[in-house]
């Protein structure tokens, strides 16, 4: 049995206005089943604040359901 049901990996460049593509913000989460691995969201949000913002619903989301998630930052 795996131990984590899902991974979130969040690339964290950034500049200090809001950006997109290049050089900004990234990140991707992804689910284990029985079959291997799925990819469930890729996003590239504008701004640090939004990423916040939408990491933190997808953290307690998660932990509503009871999924153990990795989640790993650079």
């Amino acid at each position: 049995m795996p131990i984590f049901d899902y991974y979130l990996i969040v690339d964290w460049s950034a500049n200090a206005k809001p950006k997109r593509g290049a050089d900004s913000i990234w990140y991707c989460l992804v689910e284990r089943t029985g079959s291997g691995i799925r990819r469930r969201l890729l996003a590239n949000p504008a701004t640090r604040w939004q990423a916040r913002d939408e990491i933190a619903e997808i953290l307690k989301s998660l932990a509503a359901k009871q999924r153990r998630v990795l989640a790993g930052f650079d």
